[in-house]
Order: structure tokens, then C-alpha cells, then sequence
């Protein structure tokens, strides 16, 4: 009996083991309803840090809102966290692992996502002078997030009392012992390390840096 070389290529194809293919791996990502941010595509159980910065109505003007929790993820590796008051539509949001590198970013309006702002610099404090953050802009928010060991957050306005070099020219600085735990975290770090993952969001335009600093 003769096969086809198109028959015989059905058959071939059709006996390779189902158990030979591979799922495409999970992304982590936000997404969104009325009044829940939800992040989903990180490890079950897997506490996730969840940081946003935006704006809503106000009495007379517009008033900056910002959000700092921890969640653990549940058997599907989502987590939902609620805002009773509605998510506001002009925010930017990140979820991150505490015990990895992997995050997502997310806002309601995609059009506001805009990686843009360069690596902060890290210069080294003398003991017992902790790390301090350089930042070319008026106003900022931070995240500080050290794989096993916790996240930290924190905001710091050119000029104010936070800033390390109020009065003096060039970048604001802000140090490391400024920034407040986040939830489920002890303590305050000295040091800023290359292996940290730092989020730096500008607190009026929202654009933002996600990644690893520079030591200047």
C-alpha cells in the first residue's frame, strides 16, 4: 500500500508526544476594575508589593494620592487590593515580588505609562550617614524593593526637610534612612545595593524608572 509524503506528515506530526510541549510562561500584570488593582501572573503564596501614585478630586484642587501594601498571593499567584473610594483614573501602579526581580507595571490609562526618567544615582554615606538617592525632580516617590529581606517607600520634595541638600544646587537628595517600611517589612535600610530594585515615579507628571540604580 502506498502513503503520501502529505499523509505521511499528518502521521508523524499527530505522534509527538502531547507531554513534549511546553506552556508559554505567566507574565505578571495589573489590571483593573472600579475598586481593585489586581495583579496577577506571580508565585502563589509569594508576598507582593503593591505601590501606586496618582491623583483625584480634591476640595479645591486636584490631590495626590498615594499607596503602599503588601499582599500575599493567592493559589492562582493574583492579588487583589481594594480601594474603597474607586481607583483613580490618572494613577500609575507596581506589583512586585519581595523575593524576586519580577514586577508588573499598570494603569488605568494606558497612555499615562511613560518609563522615562534615567537610573537615580546612589552616592555611598559616611558612617553613620546612610545612602542618599539623587533625583532631578521636585517632587518624588520611592520604592526600594531588596529581594528577601523587604520594601521600603517614601516621598521627597526639592527643598523640603527630607532633602539632603536643601538650599544647595544641583539634585535633591534623599536618604535611605527616610524611607518607611512597607507593610509586613522591619526596619530601615543604610545602604542602597546594585542588586536592590528601585522605583522612582514623579509625583506630578507620573513618569517613572524601574530598575536597578547607579553609583555615582
Amino acid at each position: 500500500m502506498k502513503i503520501s509524503a502529505r499523509l505521511l506528515t499528518v502521521l508523524l506530526v499527530l505522534s509527538i508526544p502531547v507531554t513534549g510541549l511546553v506552556a508559554a510562561p505567566v507574565v505578571p500584570a495589573i489590571t483593573f476594575d472600579s475598586t481593585h488593582v489586581i495583579a496577577t501572573g506571580f508565585h502563589s503564596a509569594r508576598d507582593i508589593v503593591i505601590f501606586g501614585v496618582g491623583t483625584g478630586p480634591g476640595p479645591y484642587f486636584l490631590r495626590l494620592m498615594r499607596f503602599t501594601d503588601t499582599l500575599t498571593a493567592d493559589s492562582a499567584g493574583t492579588v487583589r487590593y481594594e480601594i474603597a473610594n474607586g481607583v483613580p483614573e490618572r494613577s500609575v501602579w507596581f506589583a512586585v515580588d519581595t523575593q524576586t526581580p519580577d514586577y508588573a507595571v499598570g494603569s488605568p490609562q494606558p497612555a499615562l505609562l511613560h518609563a522615562t526618567l534615567s537610573a537615580p544615582g546612589i552616592r555611598r554615606g559616611t558612617q553613620p550617614a546612610a545612602d542618599t538617592v539623587d533625583l532631578d525632580r521636585r517632587l518624588v516617590d520611592l520604592l526600594l524593593v531588596r529581594p528577601g529581606s523587604g520594601a521600603w517607600a517614601g516621598s521627597c520634595g526639592r527643598n523640603s526637610l527630607k532633602d539632603r541638600n536643601r538650599g544647595k544646587s544641583g539634585a535633591m537628595q534623599f536618604s535611605a534612612a527616610d524611607i518607611d517600611a512597607a507593610p509586613k517589612t522591619i526596619g530601615r535600610p543604610s545602604t542602597i545595593l546594585p542588586s536592590d530594585l528601585i522605583v522612582i515615579i514623579d509625583s506630578e507628571t507620573l513618569e517613572y524608572f524601574i530598575g536597578s540604580p547607579r553609583q555615582l
